[in-house]
């Protein structure tokens, strides 16, 4: 995805019904995002706050080192997550410092990092994970899925890489009425006891961003087969699979808890459904049938 030429100071995004104010300190240059989060600019008012600083960091106290990877060190200080991004085993060139419930972030960028690469704050990793500790918080998850909307009802099609769940979006694409929400991640939430579905900026291969939202009604798991059949899930199986397709916050004990509890009321309040499909249009007849 390509990134925007336009440089900002200031801007709120809003995904899945969170509002976030971006905001940067260097009055020079500021940053930008990709394409992709084009849609979900908003003049709402935001209640989480995200701002940029290109100076040194403050003083900070590691108390505890609670996951490492060639890319991500965290740790914790006095009730705070300090999160250093680094590139593949390199020196962190972005620190972020969050309240445990990420309502204030601050990203410190090392100083050299803008002599050559852009600003992008909201990238891959730094923008997944944030999202899926906020959805954690709100009764959400970020799944592996093809979101779909018809008629202000939702349906998502589930399955790890290389399931079907492009092929899916570009198959329903072909009917109008069918508006594809992604075609890889979308973001759910329960709001007054019942599941919603969203678009999310993160898509797959054939691109679909959508800004719009739907209550979420079916849960189909994908799987490619030599015939098109669709059969009732059995409890054992979706659990299996919607944990497969999960964004867990493996980095918080407190937020897989929610996390969990989200993914157990999923699985009793909405159908869930195996789809054993060819390829090709010949499913378009069994879908139409079943939603």
């Amino acid at each position: 995805m390509m990134d925007n030429s336009r440089n900002f100071l200031a801007l709120n995004l809003e995904i899945a019904d969170i509002i976030i104010g971006l905001e940067s300190k260097d009055m020079k240059s500021g940053f930008s995002i990709r394409d992709s989060y084009e849609p979900f600019i908003t003049t709402k008012l935001p209640k989480l706050k995200l701002t940029l600083y290109f100076n040194s960091l403050p003083k900070i106290n590691l108390d505890k080192n609670i996951f490492y990877s060639d890319t991500l060190d965290l740790y914790s200080d006095n009730g705070r997550y300090i999160f250093f991004y680094k590139e593949y085993k390199r020196l962190p060139y972005m620190t972020v410092i969050t309240d445990r419930k990420f309502r204030e972030l601050d990203l410190y960028y090392r100083k050299s990092f803008r002599s050559y690469k852009k600003v992008l704050p909201f990238d891959y990793p730094f923008d997944e994970r944030l999202f899926i500790s906020l959805l954690s918080q709100r009764k959400g998850l970020l799944v592996h899925a093809c979101g779909v909307k018809l008629d202000n009802k939702g349906y998502l099609f589930m399955g790890p890489s290389g399931a079907g769940k492009s092929t899916m979006a570009r198959l329903l694409n072909e009917k109008k009425k069918y508006i594809i929400l992604s075609d890889d991640r979308v973001a759910l939430r329960k709001i007054k006891d019942r599941f919603f579905i969203y678009g999310t900026p993160w898509s797959g291969r054939e691109g679909f961003i959508s800004n719009q939202k739907a209550r979420l009604e079916k849960i189909f798991f994908l799987r490619h087969e030599k015939a098109n059949i669709i059969r009732k899930a059995s409890m054992q199986e979706s659990v299996s699979q919607l944990t497969i397709c999960s964004f867990l916050p493996l980095w918080d004990g407190i937020l897989i808890d929610s996390a969990l509890k989200t993914l157990d009321n999923l699985i009793q309040e909405i159908p869930c459904f195996s789809l054993d499909f060819v390829p090709d249009r010949s499913v378009l007849e069994l879908i139409n049938s079943n939603l």
